[in-house]
Formats: C-alpha cells, structure tokens, sequence
C-alpha cells in the first residue's frame, strides 16, 4: 500500500493520500508536550483494535492502523509496531496494532494513544466501526481475546491514588448515569437487574417514533410515570459527596444522563448540573413545546386522562427527557463538551459508556490531557484508556476520593 523513499511516504493508491495529513495531525494532537526523552528500559506493548463490519471498507481500515503506526514508531519514546492481519471476529473484521512503548511510559501514553486510535476510528470509519484498546504483555503467549482485553471485571488503581489527583486539580468535571442512583432505589437500565435487561420490550417506552405511533404505549408510558421511583427517591452519600466536591471549589460542571433531579435534591447548583437527557420533572408538548411541571399532568392521570394532551394546542405529550429518536439539546451538548475539554480530571461515574454522544466525552477529554478515571459496577469501552478503574458501590467510593465527610 505505501513504502518511502528517504523519509517521505509514497501512496500507490490515491485514495490513502487523503489519510496522509489527517492521520499526522491527529498524531501530533495526541502527543504535544510530550517530552522526547520519556520513559527507559524494557519494552511493553499496546496493543489497538479497529472492529469494524466485514461490507465496510475494512482495507481502508488497515491503511488507516498502517499509517497510524508508522506516525507513532517515528516519534519518540516509541520502538516500533506491528501490525497483524485481518482476522474474522464474530460477525466483524478485527484489525490489530501493536506500538513498543518503554514500560516506564506506559501510565502516561495510555490516555494519549486512545485518543489517538478513537480519533482515526471515528473520523475515518464512521461511527458503527469500534475502538478497543489494550496494554498488555508483549509475550505473545499470553495473548487475550478482544473481549478479554476490554473488560477489567477488579478494576485497576487506588482510591488513594484517585483522591490526590483529585485533591491537587484546579477543575474536575463529572459524568453520571443511571448507576449513582441505584443506591436510592431507582434502577439502571443495562446492569445485571436493570430494566431492560429484564424486559427488552420496554426500551420501546424510550423510543420516540413508537410512542408517536401508539396510543396504548403512550398510556402505558404515562402509568410509568405516575409510578416513577424517582418521585420517593432520595440522594445518597454519592450524589452528596459530588456536591462536597463542589463547595470544595473543585468542580468545573456536572454532567448527568439522569433524569431524576437527585443531584439538584442533594444540594448540587443547578447551573453547575447539565441534564444531557432531560428531566423527568418537566412535560413537554410535542407540538407546540409548551412545558408544565409533570406533577400537574400526572394529577390529570390521576383524575382519569389515560394520555392527557396539551392544554395549550391538544399536541401529544411526554415528559421532558430525550427519547431515542431524539436530539441531545445542542446548548447543554456544547456546554457539556467545554467542559469535559476544560478539566484536569475527568470522573465518569456509574453508567457503561454505551450512549452517545454522552460516551464521547471522555474522548474529549482524553484529547484535552485530562485523567480519566472510571467509577462503575461494570465494565465499559473506555476501561483501557483511564488512568484508573474503581470497582465497589459508589456511596462508599466516591466520598472516599473527592475527601467528603461520612454521611
């Protein structure tokens, strides 16, 4: 596909030298300020996948590896890569690339080099192509499967180690899901007891296409709402440790997928809480636009409408949160990727990292120089680039990082 002359790299096919210059800058956004002389003795790999659908132009995605790695072995501290041929992977191709980085180094380039790979990924691949990211062994008969290498079930780093980089961070910018609420009896979505792992078809109560359609769904939907957990539910030691960090002076935004309100309820400044996904607490015409509080429309359920219409034009309605189907509010989305570019520590807490663009935040932050650091049950696509994985319930480890009293 290429070879050089001198130190120039020439393409015999037109199309890979649109991927020349994209792939240095990205490069070279990925390492700035890294220092030349870092990082000594033995080597160790870090190995990169591209997952991506066997119709696609999977030969665009080696090129694309190709050209990666051989940036990245011509900057130091890197010895050299290696790149493996496609293999079959459940029903996708999966490309592997290996770069030699100093095992010293490691910690450092982590959160670099995974920007790196999901910056060439995403904008050369397209969004259904997948990034995943390892550090292992350089032996190669301690080999682990993709799935194995993405999961890291006991997590990784020390509370300790979390809480002093929090400690000496002039900005920490939170992301939260649905995980920081389970500990007050609002359950998650994904998780082992979550609710649509336990009844799949209710994920068509989210979906807004399906709820425009159907009228008995939408009378469905508005039963849930009048039994919402959230109307009982209270903040625990997690939501008010975020808070703690707060009046600490340390928290740049707090950026939720919730849409219960706790954080607010806990005491966190409404301005410092940006709601990617709405709220529950607000209706929303679907017409018109025209919100009310949800308790006055949920009094109407209570008095006998099955599915009450606006007041103000007799449009649909549903509460004020983002179905799939949906756009993200461009002004909170903005907000929300200032801040994730703005922080020293990016802290990801309780969600799997599975919806976008809420996911892409870390990378925004990765690409910023921000630590990532990773607080949930489970594990997520984004294991490999943080600079620590927590496990346990996050009522115990988050006061424990951020320095907050017992509640």
């Amino acid at each position: 596909m290429l070879h050089r002359e001198g130190e120039a790299l020439l393409f015999e096919d037109p199309e890979l030298a649109g991927l020349h210059a994209a792939t240095i800058h990205i490069v070279r956004v990925a390492l700035d300020g890294l220092p030349r002389d870092l990082g000594t003795g033995p080597m160790e790999g870090i190995d990169m996948y591209a997952l991506v659908d066997p119709d696609s132009q999977w030969a665009l995605a080696q090129a694309s590896l190709d050209l990666l790695g051989t940036h990245l072995s011509d900057t130091a501290p890197f010895g050299g890569m290696r790149l493996s041929p496609p293999v079959a992977f459940d029903s996708r191709v999966l490309l592997r690339l290996q770069v030699l980085v100093p095992a010293d180094a490691v910690g450092e380039l982590r959160p670099r080099l995974a920007f790196a790979l999901e910056t060439m990924v995403r904008e050369v691949l397209g969004p259904d192509a997948l990034a995943v990211f390892s550090t292992e062994p350089t032996d190669d008969e301690d080999e682990a499967s993709p799935e194995d290498r993405d999961a890291e079930p006991s997590g990784r780093g020390h509370p300790e180690e979390v809480a002093a980089w929090i400690a000496s961070a002039d900005q920490v910018t939170v992301l939260t899901g649905a995980g920081i609420s389970t500990e007050s009896g609002i359950p998650d979505f994904r998780g082992p007891n979550g609710v649509w792992t336990k009844d799949p078809s209710a994920v068509r109560l989210a979906d807004i296409d399906s709820y425009l359609a159907s009228s008995e769904l939408r009378q469905q939907a508005w039963q849930e709402r009048l039994h919402h957990p959230a109307w009982e539910a209270r903040p625990n030691a997690g939501h008010r440790a975020l808070v703690h960090l707060e009046r600490a002076g340390k928290l740049r935004a707090l950026i939720t997928q919730n849409i219960d309100g706790l954080h607010q309820a806990a005491g966190s400044s409404p301005e410092r809480v940006l709601e990617l996904h709405g709220t529950i607490h607000r209706c929303r015409c679907l017409e018109c636009g025209y919100e009310t509080p949800m308790q006055e429309q949920l009094d109407r359920v209570r008095a006998g409408e099955l599915d009450p219409p606006c007041a103000r034009c007799g449009g649909i309605q549903r509460s004020a949160t983002v179905a799939f189907g949906q756009s993200l509010d461009p002004t909170v989305l903005r907000a929300a990727r200032a801040a994730a570019e703005a922080c020293d520590v990016f802290l990801v807490v309780g969600t799997s990292l599975r919806v976008s663009p809420a996911s892409h935040l870390c990378a925004d932050a990765l690409r910023a120089g921000a630590r990532l650091v990773i607080v949930n049950a489970e594990p997520t696509e984004y294991d490999r680039a943080a600079a620590a994985v927590l496990r346990g319930p996050i009522g115990d480890v988050l006061p424990a990082i951020v320095g907050a009293p017992p509640s």
